[in-house]
């Protein structure tokens, strides 16, 4: 009787092989629809923050939403993480409509779209300046210069709350503002219609006074990108830093642009295939 890891070995590769095709499938076609010259946006997923199982972190101890155990088991995403959710307004039938619900893994590829997203959509943003240090006022918690050049690439998290603007001024909420209070709100539309471009907190800024701000959580994560120490991770974000939203999940397939980016630059600590 064949072992049941050598089952789950070919199960995984040959998942890999069909996502690998399907890509290829899709490449092909938008070259033909779209024109040759085209770019097919793709995200490879390399972080655990949307993951919907256990994660190994140090000291052989697992994490799921800030939940430790001392060893890694089955575990139900939304009995385990759904209670955040719930607390917010956000119950499970409405977290179900939500974009890619299931999350995704690291070394899964994205295949993504237009940047025009709503409540539940998973999108890619770029940092802000004032968390990368280099806007005005940045928080206490904002990394050092030293660190702004490995740290800057874009996040790829879940709408959890929106923020209407009209006029600058704040309209209305959707989903949950968690931490951030609608003073906070309204303070960072003020500071985006009055800064100039190497004071903003932004380096993307609205072209008007309507437009939107989102608060961002990865499902992984027990908090959301704009709460906890330091500031968090980033200001509420404003629509214009939106680079995309997600659209279509193929596992796996991340793993083989992974594995070129460390073949081309095969650095300890950057690279998961490597010590």
């Amino acid at each position: 009787m064949e072992p049941e890891k050598t089952k789950k070995e070919k199960s995984w590769v040959r998942e890999l092989i069909e996502d690998a095709v399907v890509l290829i499938l899709i490449l092909a076609i938008a070259r033909v629809t779209l024109g040759a010259h085209t770019l097919v946006p793709l995200v490879a997923v390399t972080s655990a923050s949307m993951e919907h199982r256990l994660n190994l972190v140090s000291g052989g101890q697992y994490m799921m939403c800030g939940n430790q155990y001392g060893q890694l088991q089955e575990a139900d995403w939304w009995a385990e993480c759904g209670r955040w959710y719930s607390k917010r307004g956000i119950n499970k039938t409405l977290f179900d409509t939500f974009s890619l619900s299931g999350g995704f893994n690291t070394g899964d590829m994205i295949l993504v779209r237009s940047p025009d997203a709503k409540l539940g959509d998973i999108i890619i943003y770029k940092r802000d300046k004032g968390h990368l240090g280099m806007g005005d006022n940045a928080p206490a918690g904002a990394v050092s210069h030293a660190r702004r050049a490995s740290d800057n690439s874009p996040i790829i998290h879940r709408v959890v709350g929106v923020a209407y603007i009209k006029d600058w001024k704040l309209e209305s909420t959707e989903g949950t503002m968690d931490c951030v209070t609608g003073q906070e709100i309204e303070r960072h539309a003020e500071h985006i219609k009055n800064c100039t471009h190497s004071k903003c907190n932004f380096e993307d800024t609205p072209e008007g006074g309507d437009f939107r701000f989102y608060v961002t959580k990865g499902d992984n994560n027990a908090i959301t990108d704009q709460c906890g120490s330091g500031g968090g991770i980033a200001y509420p974000v404003p629509d214009s830093q939106v680079v995309a939203r997600t659209w279509i999940r193929l596992p796996y397939v991340g793993h083989l642009k992974m594995i070129l980016s460390c073949i081309l630059s095969p650095v300890i600590g950057t690279c998961p295939y490597l010590g």
